[in-house]
Protein backbone atom coordinates (compact mmCIF):
# COMPACT_ATOMS: atom_id res chain seq x y z
CA UNK A 1 0.00 0.00 0.00
CA UNK A 2 1.66 3.24 -0.93
CA UNK A 3 1.56 5.70 1.62
CA UNK A 4 0.09 9.84 1.34
CA UNK A 5 2.31 12.44 1.99
CA UNK A 6 0.22 14.69 3.93
CA UNK A 7 2.15 17.47 3.89
CA UNK A 8 2.72 17.79 0.22
CA UNK A 9 3.34 20.86 -1.41
CA UNK A 10 0.21 23.02 -3.32
CA UNK A 11 2.00 23.90 -6.80
CA UNK A 12 3.70 27.43 -7.40
CA UNK A 13 2.21 29.80 -9.32
CA UNK A 14 3.99 28.83 -12.25
CA UNK A 15 3.26 25.14 -12.05
CA UNK A 16 -0.41 26.91 -12.26
CA UNK A 17 0.57 28.34 -15.08
CA UNK A 18 2.05 26.11 -17.05
CA UNK A 19 -0.55 23.93 -16.56
CA UNK A 20 -3.45 26.22 -17.63
CA UNK A 21 -1.00 27.41 -21.07
CA UNK A 22 -0.60 23.29 -21.49
CA UNK A 23 -4.68 22.96 -21.11
CA UNK A 24 -5.17 26.07 -23.37
CA UNK A 25 -3.00 24.45 -25.96
CA UNK A 26 -4.78 20.95 -25.31
CA UNK A 27 -8.12 22.54 -25.52
CA UNK A 28 -7.37 23.88 -28.99
CA UNK A 29 -5.96 21.01 -30.66
CA UNK A 30 -9.21 19.43 -29.48
CA UNK A 31 -11.18 21.98 -31.31
CA UNK A 32 -8.79 22.03 -34.06
CA UNK A 33 -9.45 17.84 -34.94
CA UNK A 34 -13.59 18.98 -35.07
CA UNK A 35 -12.51 20.71 -38.32
CA UNK A 36 -14.06 17.29 -39.75
CA UNK A 37 -12.84 15.00 -42.98
CA UNK A 38 -13.50 12.50 -45.19
CA UNK A 39 -12.61 8.98 -44.68
CA UNK A 40 -13.29 5.32 -45.99
CA UNK A 41 -14.72 3.00 -43.65
CA UNK A 42 -13.59 -0.94 -43.59
CA UNK A 43 -16.79 -1.78 -45.44
CA UNK A 44 -16.03 1.27 -48.04
CA UNK A 45 -18.60 3.47 -47.16
CA UNK A 46 -17.51 7.51 -47.39
CA UNK A 47 -17.64 8.78 -44.03
CA UNK A 48 -18.31 13.05 -44.24
CA UNK A 49 -17.87 14.49 -40.95
CA UNK A 50 -18.15 18.03 -39.46
CA UNK A 51 -18.96 20.10 -36.53
CA UNK A 52 -22.36 19.90 -35.39
CA UNK A 53 -23.37 21.75 -31.98
CA UNK A 54 -20.33 20.74 -29.40
CA UNK A 55 -20.06 17.65 -30.84
CA UNK A 56 -19.34 16.15 -34.28
CA UNK A 57 -22.03 14.34 -37.07
CA UNK A 58 -20.84 11.76 -39.25
CA UNK A 59 -23.13 10.89 -42.47
CA UNK A 60 -21.91 7.42 -44.14
CA UNK A 61 -22.80 6.40 -47.43
CA UNK A 62 -21.47 4.06 -50.10
CA UNK A 63 -20.30 5.76 -53.00
CA UNK A 64 -23.64 5.40 -55.46
CA UNK A 65 -25.64 7.04 -52.51
CA UNK A 66 -23.18 9.79 -52.50
CA UNK A 67 -23.76 10.07 -56.12
CA UNK A 68 -27.34 10.14 -56.27
CA UNK A 69 -27.10 13.26 -53.53
CA UNK A 70 -24.72 15.25 -55.37
CA UNK A 71 -27.04 14.61 -58.48
CA UNK A 72 -29.51 16.77 -56.99
CA UNK A 73 -26.87 19.59 -55.63
CA UNK A 74 -28.98 22.37 -57.93
CA UNK A 75 -32.29 21.08 -55.83
CA UNK A 76 -30.94 20.79 -52.80
CA UNK A 77 -29.58 24.28 -52.81
CA UNK A 78 -32.70 25.70 -54.07
CA UNK A 79 -34.39 24.63 -51.09
CA UNK A 80 -31.70 25.82 -48.66
CA UNK A 81 -32.01 28.96 -50.57
CA UNK A 82 -36.33 28.95 -50.57
CA UNK A 83 -36.32 27.98 -46.55
CA UNK A 84 -33.34 30.89 -45.49
CA UNK A 85 -35.75 33.28 -47.15
CA UNK A 86 -39.03 31.80 -45.70
CA UNK A 87 -37.60 31.90 -42.41
CA UNK A 88 -36.38 35.40 -42.77
CA UNK A 89 -39.57 36.64 -43.57
CA UNK A 90 -40.86 34.80 -40.71
CA UNK A 91 -38.60 36.49 -38.66
CA UNK A 92 -39.61 39.99 -40.23
CA UNK A 93 -43.27 39.37 -39.76
CA UNK A 94 -42.56 38.38 -36.49
CA UNK A 95 -41.38 41.53 -34.93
Amino acid sequence: MTKVNAKAEAPSNEQLMQLVLSLKAENEALKASRTGGVSITDKGQIAVTFPAGKGTLTARFYSWHWEAILKCEKEIRAAFKDKKAMTEAQFRDSK
